[in-house]
């Protein structure tokens, strides 16, 4: 007899649910996601009025979305509905005046670090100037940031009302966040505040009543799924 293994499920995260931890003065995080295989990980993070966290260098790399407020390093500031790309090796200091919280996604720790010496900046993206592009019937997106030789991108994207996404294989994992609207596919709903996890080999539908807005990070491409007859 043969056996199958079970097919990869979707995984809804109400973040409200998920309880604050204190990493540091002025900073707090709700763990999200996590692969302890990659290292990779997903974080609601809180940084309070007038916190400045110290110099420090990524071992990995870290993609930032502001959900609210504003925060700052070197290279700038970066305000609501932004994003900021912080390489492997970059070394910088954090900062905020008013607050901040923020959706961030990491790949491997950090270290405390000493100078910048030449080390690489963070990359603040304004993503109020990045064109939508069409993308399927009833999507539109706009490309934050990608690595195309590694496949991996972070992308904004408006769902219309009444978009129906076909059935189709994530080849590689894949987070969603809910910024508005409601989406939904056959395991539940991804409401603003909610995070999706879409493991590697997931096939699902995607569709919307109303209409959504989410911002996805995917770490490969997805297909057509075409059933077996």
């Amino acid at each position: 007899m043969t056996v199958r293994s079970q097919a990869p499920v979707s995984r809804p995260i109400p973040i409200h649910e998920v309880a604050w931890q204190e990493f540091g003065p002025g900073l707090r995080l709700k763990p999200l996601w996590d692969d302890p295989q990659t290292q990779r990980r997903a974080y609601m993070g809180r940084i309070d009025a007038g916190t400045r966290l110290p110099l420090h260098r990524h071992l990995g790399d870290e993609l930032v979305f502001v959900i609210e407020g504003e925060v700052s390093d070197e290279s700038g500031t970066v305000t609501a509905g932004q994003a900021s790309y912080r390489p492997k090796g970059c070394v910088h200091t954090v900062s905020t005046e008013r607050g901040t919280t923020v959706l961030i996604v990491v790949t491997g720790g950090m270290e405390a670090a000493e100078s910048m010496n030449g080390a690489p900046r963070s990359l603040p993206v304004d993503v109020s100037r990045l064109d939508w592009v069409e993308a399927g019937p009833g999507v539109r997106q706009k490309l934050i940031w990608a690595d195309r030789a590694a496949q991996r991108s972070m992308r904004l994207l408006r769902l219309e009302p009444g978009t129906e996404i076909p059935p189709h294989r994530h080849l590689g994992d894949a987070l969603v966040f809910g910024l508005e609207g409601d989406s939904a596919d056959e395991t539940g709903v991804t409401l603003p505040g909610y995070l999706g996890y879409r493991p590697d080999g997931y096939v699902h539908s995607v569709r919307t009543e109303n209409g959504a807005t989410l911002v996805y990070y995917a770490w490969g491409t997805t297909e057509p799924e075409v059933s077996g007859g």
